[in-house]
């Protein structure tokens, strides 16, 4: 374009004021701009269509913005995968577009436009399924299946899978009878402080006991350790092969932070503190103090966040090599006793916390906490405590423990 002009100027100047006294010179210099007018319209119709793509992509957005807030956008698995598809694939056209400074058309433009169009197209089929669907009916589109399965300690890698991911679609793994053994009730745990209001119980397995203790975290509470967490927010880490170095795994998909007893300022240590002294009359467990238990874990999951299979106990599955590079500090703090892991959300789908050797499993219920012993009574481990974080299908999951 600039060529385009440079070589009409220097016509110009090269005819002077003989140019006007010869009608070929004049058919030249007309002949020159008449090229030039119909580069300068190719120009101005090229930047109109860079325009109406990028004013696309911009409404696009917007029309995502004003359909739904923040928790609603990164909770829908579309909407998500539509928001990773944008920054990682159309913002490369986009990008291309805004540094772009040929005026000439290229083939970018219509690759791009067709993204626009298949994103369009793919928000429009896959989502009808479950627009207009409250969360109550999207959670209870369950597959029902009766095949068999096989519980208890011993089984296969191959089966612990099968049985995890069964639970994860909703399947029941486990008999009529034992299903009909477990029950929910009030309790005071044996403390003064739940007399008038007691805890409730739900009982999701005798051996190994495993509970959910119901409402015992408040919204308030819940708000703090969520809005204080955020900032502190990393991938998630688990424990190297070597038993000692920390490190990031497809096993676990979630980011997570570590809230000590000794690391906040004054308020938040007397919040925590609040917390921690309920949840032990809860348990009957000292649990505040860096001396009795470990600081808390919060964990944030997104769309297919999830964590496979595994114990919580740290030494009594490890190897002697492993137990080697076992810090002393770790040793001295001792094993695991128990978990006790409480909800900060909802979960419209997914998220579930199961147990693939007992059939068991506990579907996120905001201000509740799960509750099980990691070792028995003789300080041996409890194999069929493996249990593992089913992926988040549709919302986000916030827990700590």
């Amino acid at each position: 374009m600039a060529a385009s002009v440079l070589l009409f100027l220097l016509l110009i100047r090269g005819f002077n004021a003989e140019v006007f006294s010869s009608t070929a010179h004049l058919s030249t210099v007309l002949n020159a701009e008449r090229e030039i007018i119909g580069q300068l319209e190719r120009y101005i119709e090229n930047a109109e269509i860079k325009t109406d793509r990028l004013r696309r992509y911009i409404d696009e957005f917007n029309d995502i913005q004003v359909r739904a807030d923040v928790d609603e956008i990164v909770g829908n698995p579309l909407s998500a995968y539509q928001l990773v598809k944008r920054l990682t694939v159309d913002w490369g056209s986009v990008e291309r577009l805004l540094y772009d400074n040929s005026w000439q058309a290229r083939s970018g433009i219509g690759k791009w436009s067709t993204n626009l169009e298949l994103q369009g197209y793919h928000r429009h089929t896959f989502q009808q399924p479950i627009r207009g669907r409250t969360p109550a009916e999207i959670k209870g589109l369950l597959i029902s299946t009766r095949t068999k399965y096989n519980l208890g300690n011993g089984l296969s890698y191959d089966d612990e899978t099968k049985n995890y991911q069964a639970l994860c679609r909703g399947e029941q793994l486990r008999s009529d009878s034992i299903v009909a053994s477990l029950n929910c009730y009030l309790s005071d745990r044996g403390h003064p402080s739940f007399y008038i209001n007691p805890i409730k119980v739900e009982v999701h397995s005798h051996d190994p006991p495993l509970f959910t203790f119901h409402d015992v975290i408040y919204e308030s509470e819940i708000n703090f350790i969520k809005e204080f967490s955020k900032p502190l927010l990393e991938r998630s880490t688990v424990l190297g092969n070597d038993g000692n170095a920390r490190e990031v795994s497809n096993v676990r998909t979630s980011q997570n932070a570590w809230l000590t007893d000794d690391a906040q300022d004054d308020y938040s240590r007397y919040q925590l503190k609040i917390i921690m002294d309920r949840l032990s009359r809860v348990t009957g467990l000292k649990i505040h103090g860096e001396q009795n238990s470990e600081a808390m874990q919060v964990a944030n999951y997104g769309i297919g966040g999830h964590y496979e299979p595994h114990h919580d106990y740290l030494f009594k599955d490890k190897t002697p090599e492993q137990l080697a590079n076992v810090s002393p500090i770790n040793y001295a703090t001792g094993d695991r006793l128990a978990t006790l892991m409480f909800y900060l959300s909802d979960v419209t789908r997914g998220g579930a916390t199961v147990f693939p050797r007992i059939g068991a499993a506990v579907w996120p219920r905001k201000g509740s906490a799960v509750f099980w012993y990691n070792l028995r009574k003789s300080g041996e481990s409890n194999p069929l405590t493996l249990h593992g974080a089913c992926p988040v299908l549709h919302g986000s999951k916030w827990g700590t423990k």
